[in-house]
């Protein structure tokens, strides 16, 4: 989990920093999943 999302280094300071640290690496990858889900979908759509 640590190196495949890019929860590898925190550049932010303290207990904050590394919750948001958390919060946007869970972002990032939440939004990678969605971009995968929206591509398959206009696959789907082309291949129709």
């Amino acid at each position: 989990m640590k190196h495949d999302h890019a929860l590898g280094r925190n550049f932010l300071k303290g207990k904050q920093g590394d919750r948001i640290n958390a919060l946007l690496t869970a972002c990032g990858f939440n939004l990678r999943k969605l971009y995968r889900c929206c591509l398959d979908t206009v696959g789907d759509f082309a291949m129709a």
